[in-house]
């Protein structure tokens, strides 16, 4: 946490998802993805891809329920679960 990164009053919530493809097994001979979820706090200028300091307020991960079978279905319900947090 750094002192002074942004304005308090002007910070916006941001959301950081990521997905990896079937590296996971539940004993099911199933392979699962596993998705994680960072939210931060961070100044406005991350809209404009601007490299900033960001506060991290929360995180999750864990597998995803359902059978991926391709890398983008995995990463969009990382992204679906980082829109819904955020």
């Amino acid at each position: 946490f750094k002192s002074g990164a942004f304005d308090w009053n002007s910070c916006c919530v941001c959301s950081i998802g990521d997905a990896s493809f079937a590296n996971e097994t539940k004993g099911d001979n199933c392979n699962y993805s596993q998705q994680g979820v960072i939210t931060v706090l961070a100044p406005t200028s991350v809209l404009n891809g601007e490299e900033c300091y960001v506060h991290g307020i929360s995180w999750y991960s864990t597998i995803i329920k359902r059978v991926c079978r391709a890398t983008l279905q995995a990463e969009g319900y990382a992204m679906t679960g980082a829109v819904e947090r955020g």
